[in-house]
């Protein structure tokens, strides 16, 4: 046999050894690691663990539909669904095996005269996995923002939670069983065909299995949006309010007076007091809001991505019903090219204006909301409308006008305030209770300054006589945390004190004034009870209900609502399944955890705060709650499949350097 076709056949054999060892230690680690938990497909976010051809064939996501792809589903719990993905993987490491194989194997039988041993190929494969494996890694410590010691380090813990430390260690693993089997291909025959054919067997079941994991609904098309014969002429009014927790408001239980605006709506209309935020912060929650589908559905995950243009938004569907459209928002999150201007007459968002990273944080924007929207009633007020209102003051920085900066702490002689709530290092979870306090007065305040805003709209809607020909909806995107769980703000966890928003439905003559709902609803829910209300076609896509049907006496069949987060700029990914009973949350990419383990199980009935996580004794009730999650989550990331296909491919936006920094100041970036 001549050198050149040694060497080929040597660094060929050499690279399948490998792709067989590394792909046996994978299977058992994946199997190990992910024990009892959900494992998310590879585009759900960057999976560190798998081996270094499945990110190369990840990357090349140009080759032909015939080219065998990662998985493309979500694992079950058992030991079994994952190695029925691990198999999944076999498939197109192989083929990307085969491919650079080919081509590294063709080099070396043209550039060596002399014939190299399996174990020296093994050897230059294993350096060139490693340079994939590292060149995956780097990024996400974020050294493009500067060598920042404190920031380094955080991220370098992120190589152990997210699995990249995993993934060295299955590279290191399967090169030293790649060199061990090396000297048996190089002597004997039937090593060699007992290994191709274990190689091929394999991976012809992990193609066989593929179909069933890999399958995408095919997109549907969206419904027409008309309203129905004889529709009742209402308009429609969506107000929501910048990170404002439920429990703050006198309406659902808060002892200081907050929101007298808020609260007479609430006389006159419904009250839902387990209404529950779909994340925790605000753009995929309002993109929810406008879509009415869940975040991983719609795909806005992050500040770079754009609603797919297959997905009709709340002003696209009241426009083709012959609403005037307007829309006034005052937060970085509610720009217009994320979605939301679409359909709309007219839309303005505030906070685009600002150049100082953090002056957003601290501007007066209510006033300027309402000049904007009262002057567009006045002109619109006889035609039938929908106008949306998002109100920033609330959010954090805490710094209200007089006289609400000393309304509900007017005695504090201190030096704590407001400002810089984020980035301070003396507003932490060990500060002088007196001081909290304090700063818990303050956004008090901010809510009882935006109140009287919204209490403007309403006596506005009134004055032009179109109060009772108007649905009113009144949330929020989400709240903020003082420590509950040792965090502050929002944009970390999906705890209830974030989670739990106000949810107050003013229908046209005060129907059902003065009830209350205790049963679950979402921010999913916003767009199907604004278009019933107005009676309005629902697209057939829409996955919350319209909260009327809990009016009506035929409350939908539905055992949970879910929460998600997902921090593509770092390592916290986690969803959170919500029944009345219970609470379950999965920490996704989380080999280890800093504080909690990846799983945990709250009895909210005896527990509603959460304070103790008894996943560890209530095993049937997880598994039983997990397994739900993972049938919501592959329909979800179907749903968003189809989505992004029907619209060409996913959407997305570059964020230039003045924005990125302005969403940095408020706490959303680059944590």
């Amino acid at each position: 046999m001549s050198s050149a076709r040694s060497n080929f056949l040597r660094c060929l054999g050499g690279l399948l050894a490998l792709t067989l060892a590394t792909w046996v230690i994978e299977a058992v680690a994946i199997s190990a690691a992910f024990h009892h938990r959900l494992l998310a497909p590879y585009a759900y976010f960057a999976n560190q663990t798998f081996d270094f051809l499945c990110k190369l064939r990840f990357a090349a996501g140009f080759l032909p539909s015939w080219v065998p792809g990662l998985p493309d589903g979500f694992a079950g719990l058992t030991v079994g669904d994952k190695l029925l993905y691990a198999l999944a993987l076999l498939a197109p490491s192989l083929c990307v095996a085969l491919g650079i194989g080919a081509i590294g194997a063709a080099a070396a039988a043209a550039t060596q005269r002399r014939v190299r041993s399996v174990r020296q190929y093994v050897m230059a494969w294993a350096v060139f996995g490693l340079i994939v494996h590292v060149a995956v890694a780097v990024p996400t410590l974020g050294l493009q923002d500067g060598l920042r010691l404190g920031k380094t380090l955080y991220r370098l813990r992120g190589l152990v939670v997210d699995g990249a430390v995993l993934a060295m260690a299955v590279w290191a693993l399967g090169t030293l069983s790649a060199l061990r089997l090396a000297p048996m291909l190089e002597i004997s025959r039937s090593a060699r065909t007992i290994t191709a054919g274990l190689l091929l067997g394999l991976t012809a079941v992990g193609w066989w299995q593929q179909p069933a994991i890999v399958a995408v609904a095919a997109a549907p098309s969206p419904a027409s949006a008309a309203g129905g014969d004889g529709a009742a002429a209402y308009n429609v009014v969506l107000i929501s309010l910048d990170s404002l927790r439920a429990d703050h408001l006198r309406t659902y239980g808060y002892q200081r007076d907050t929101a007298p605006a808020i609260d007479r709506m609430a006389r006159e209309g419904v009250v839902f007091d387990n209404a529950i935020a779909t994340s925790s912060w605000t753009l995929p929650t309002h993109v929810t809001m406008f879509t009415g589908r869940y975040q991983l559905s719609h795909g806005v995950i992050d500040e770079t991505s754009v609603l797919p243009s297959s997905i009709p938004t709340l002003g696209q569907i009241f426009k083709a019903a012959g609403f005037s459209s307007a829309g006034f928002a005052s937060g970085p999150y509610l720009a217009g090219h994320y979605g939301y201007e679409r359909g709309m007459d007219t839309y303005r968002d505030l906070s685009a204006r600002f150049s100082d990273p953090r002056e957003a944080r601290s501007a007066i924007l209510s006033p300027e909301i309402n000049a904007d929207a009262l002057g567009w009633l006045d002109a619109h007020a006889t035609e039938r409308f929908f106008l949306f209102l998002h109100y920033f003051d609330i959010h954090y920085d805490y710094v209200p006008p007089a006289p609400y900066d000393t309304m509900f702490d007017p005695d504090y002689t201190g030096t704590m305030d407001g400002r810089n709530f984020i980035e301070r290092s003396d507003v932490n979870a060990r500060m002088n209770g007196r001081d909290l306090d304090h700063v818990r007065a303050l956004y008090d305040g901010e809510i009882r300054f935006t109140d009287e805003h919204v209490g403007r709209v309403l006596d506005k809607l009134e004055a032009l006589g179109v109060l009772e020909k108007t649905v009113v909806l009144l949330v929020a995107d989400h709240g903020d945390e003082f420590f509950e769980h040792g965090n502050k703000g929002h944009h970390r966890t999906v705890y209830d004190e974030v989670i739990r928003v106000p949810f107050v439905l003013r229908l046209p003559g005060k129907t059902h004034a003065g009830v209350r709902i205790q049963d679950q609803v979402s921010l999913v829910d916003v767009l199907p009870t604004l278009l019933e209300s107005a009676a309005v076609a629902t697209p057939p896509e829409t996955e919350g209900v319209s909260v009327r049907h809990f009016l009506e006496g035929s409350p939908p069949q539905r055992d949970a609502v879910y929460s998600d987060f997902y921090d593509k700029q770092g390592f916290n990914l986690q969803v959170a399944r919500r029944t009345p009973a219970d609470k379950t949350i999965h920490h996704f990419n989380r080999i280890t955890h800093p504080t909690r383990g990846a799983i945990e199980y709250y009895d909210l009935a005896a527990d509603p705060r959460e304070r103790n996580d008894v996943s560890s004794t209530r095993r049937d009730a997880v598994t039983s709650s997990l397994t739900n999650m993972g049938d919501w989550l592959g329909q979800q990331w179907r749903a968003q499949r189809s989505a992004e296909a029907a619209s060409g491919g996913h959407s997305s936006i570059k964020i230039d350097e003045d924005t990125m920094e302005r969403l940095k100041s408020l706490g959303y970036v680059g944590e």
